[in-house]
């Protein structure tokens, strides 16, 4: 997305030596990721789904791509909505209106499990 910053803090658990440690201020200094509290990011965790499509909307945001808003009547044709986050219902709403995110075949987005290395692929994919 081509998305830069100059920053001076990262999170506290985010080693200078890492592969990752430019990325992740960056993405900081942008407010496209908060942290899990605490000024951590817990680099090492896998990540459930509704993180990472919180993480994408605000990147696409951030980078000035069209991103419409959308309400949450986009998420009521998935099972287990109900199990969404507050925090995330608006961005994963967004990301099923522009058709990044499409659920599985049996119309579902399981939120709460974490994203394997395939979906996310699909995923960047999709905004490219």
């Amino acid at each position: 997305m081509g998305l830069e910053a100059d920053f001076y803090e990262n999170f506290s658990d985010v080693s200078k030596e890492k592969y990752y440690y430019e990325a992740v201020g960056i993405a900081k200094k942008l407010n496209i990721i908060s942290g899990v509290g605490d000024n951590k990011f817990n680099p090492e965790t896998p990540i459930k789904r509704q993180d990472l499509m919180v993480i994408v909307h605000n990147a696409l945001k951030t980078a000035g791509l069209t991103i419409e808003d959308s309400n949450t009547s986009e998420l009521e044709k998935f099972k287990g909505a109900s199990d969404i986050s507050d925090y995330a219902i608006e961005s994963i709403a967004s990301l099923v209106k522009e058709e990044i995110i499409t659920g599985n075949a049996n119309k579902e987005l399981s939120p709460l499990k974490n994203i394997t290395r395939a979906e996310t692929a699909a995923i960047i994919y999709k905004i490219h």
